[in-house]
């Protein structure tokens, strides 16, 4: 069944430790390292909602890309103009959320686990031409590849000497861990980004409505302010 991208993009509660998705985004890009504790956590969660995750983000930055253009080409250079200023504001409070969205996202639903699972998969394939099949993003890595190694082999070598810790635990025994938190799917307000560019599965339209979002400021006489 897996877990749901709703879940994953939950605002209220991290999906994955910050200590544990700051060491994943941290790898070099060249290092060819993956463990079979990450493949438990990418299979429990799902391809689907992985691909679903990976489009949201896409979607996510191509709309606020545009929505940036958009302000942009509203704007002008005229100090005395109202809309100039408010023009200006929306599009630094629009820039100030879209890099707070992408951050959020890198760093709250382990996208960078599924990230250094893809490059595993395509640096494994090329140093191993004679693997009949190849891996694929739909096998299951610890059976496919039943020598994958623990990351408790190398989790004081790796993480300690960065000064990442997982939670500050000594004890990580992922096979008996369990998610605590109320099974409660986040609704619209409490979604990382813009809900509407959800997927339909996950009760998005797949696009969203023109100009959603409220001005960032308004004008009271011959003041602007923020809202």
């Amino acid at each position: 069944m897996g877990i749901s991208l709703r879940m994953l993009l939950d605002k209220r509660e991290p999906f994955f430790p910050y200590s544990l998705a700051a060491f994943f985004w941290k790898l070099p890009l060249c290092t060819l390292l993956y463990y079979k504790e990450c493949e438990q956590i990418w299979q429990a969660v799902g391809e689907a909602t992985w691909v679903e995750l990976v489009a949201y983000k896409d979607a996510l930055a191509q709309y606020n890309a545009q929505r940036d253009a958009q302000l942009r080409q509203q704007s002008s250079w005229n100090i005395l103009s109202s809309e100039m200023w408010i023009a200006w504001r929306e599009q630094w409070a629009t820039r100030s959320r879209a890099g707070s969205d992408r951050n959020k996202i890198i760093q709250d639903t382990g996208i960078a686990l599924h990230w250094t699972r893809e490059l595993y998969i395509k640096e494994y394939n090329s140093r191993h031409p004679e693997l009949d099949p190849p891996l694929r993003r739909s096998d299951n890595l610890n059976e496919r590849l039943p020598d994958l190694p623990s990351i408790e082999r190398d989790r004081r070598a790796l993480m300690f000497e960065r000064g990442i810790r997982l939670d500050g635990s000594e004890d990580i025994e992922f096979e008996n861990t369990v998610d605590t938190r109320a099974m409660i799917i986040p609704d619209d307000s409490e979604i990382i980004g813009v809900p509407a560019l959800l997927p339909p599965s996950s009760g998005g339209s797949g696009h969203p409505r023109p100009c959603h979002r409220a001005p960032a400021a308004r004008m009271e006489g011959k003041r602007v302010v923020p809202v």
